[in-house]
C-alpha cells in the first residue's frame, strides 16, 4: 500500500503552496509511516536535509503532508519539537551502545567495529532523513542544548574509543579528534544518502564502511577479516548494549 503526497508540480516535482518542494522519489510515503504523526516526521526530515532547517516552516511541512497547519500544532507543539523527536530517534539508538563500547576493555578494533556497523546500519535503514539534523544553524540554537550535550557525549565516547586504540597501538597515531570529524562526515553522509527512503542500501553495506575505516586505521591491517569474524560472532550485542 503507498501514501501519496499532496500536489505534484509542473515537472513531476511534488510542491505547496507555500513553496516546500521534494523531488519526484519522495512523492511516496513509506507505508510503515501510515500514521500523522510518522508522515509530519518523515517529511519534515527531508525538508530539513534538503533546504535546511531555518528555511523551513510549518506551513510547509503541513502542505506536503496534507493537513492544515493547526493539526500539525495537534502532534507538535513547534517546528523545534519535530526536530526533537527526530535527534531522540537517533541518539536514544545510537548514544547508549557507543557510551556502552567505550565503557569496555577489549580491543579498540573491535568495538569501534561494532560501533560504525551498527550506526550505518541505523541511519541507513531509518524511516527519516536524519542528514540535516547535526548542521550548526540546529546544534547551536539555544532550544536545542540538550541534544547538543548528548551529542557531545557521542563524540566523546567515539574519541575515547580512538583514543584506546592508538594506546594499545592498534590504531595509527591522528588526532583522535580528527578521525572522529572523518568518522562523522561518512555517518552523515549515509544518512544523506540512504536514509529516509530515498534508496535501498548495497547488502553488506554496514560491514563494508565499517571495514573502510578500519582498514585505514589499523597498524596492521591484515587483521581485518579476523576482527569482522569476531564481531559477527558477537550476534546481538553488535547491535545492543550488553
Amino acid at each position: 500500500m503507498i501514501r501519496r503526497l499532496p500536489e505534484v508540480a509542473r515537472g513531476g516535482r511534488p510542491s505547496s503552496a507555500s513553496g516546500a518542494v521534494l523531488p519526484a522519489h519522495l512523492l511516496t510515503i513509506p507505508d510503515q509511516l501510515g500514521d500523522t504523526r510518522q508522515r509530519i516526521l518523515f517529511v519534515a526530515s527531508h525538508l530539513f536535509a534538503r533546504q535546511g532547517y531555518a528555511a523551513t516552516s510549518t506551513r510547509q511541512i503541513a502542505d506536503l503532508v496534507g493537513i492544515r497547519q493547526p493539526s500539525l500544532f495537534h502532534h507538535f507543539e513547534s517546528k523545534a519539537a519535530i526536530a526533537g523527536e527526530l535527534l531522540d530517534y537517533d541518539l536514544d539508538v545510537c548514544l547508549p551502545l557507543v557510551e556502552a563500547l567505550a565503557a569496555e576493555q577489549g580491543p579498540a578494533a573491535d568495538r569501534l567495529y561494532r560501533h560504525l556497523r551498527h550506526d550505518v546500519a541505523h541511519l541507513a535503514g531509518a524511516p527519516y532523513n536524519l542528514g540535516g539534523l547535526y548542521m550548526t544553524e540546529v546544534t547551536e540554537q539555544p532550544g536545542f542544548a540538550t541534544y547538543r550535550r548528548r551529542h557531545e557525549r557521542l563524540h566523546q565516547a567515539q574519541e575515547q574509543i580512538i583514543s584506546d586504540g592508538q594506546r594499545r597501538g592498534e590504531f595509527i597515531l591522528l588526532p583522535a579528534r580528527f578521525v572522529r570529524e572523518a568518522i562523522t562526515g561518512i555517518l552523515l553522509r549515509t544518512a544523506q544518502v540512504y536514509g529516509g527512503g530515498r534508496e535501498p542500501a548495497p547488502a553488506g553495506f554496514a560491514d563494508d564502511v565499517a571495514s573502510l575505516v578500519l582498514r585505514s586505521l589499523l597498524v596492521d591491517p591484515s587483521r581485518l577479516d579476523e576482527l569482522r569474524a569476531d564481531v559477527r560472532g558477537l550476534g546481538a550485542r553488535v547491535v545492543a548494549p550488553a
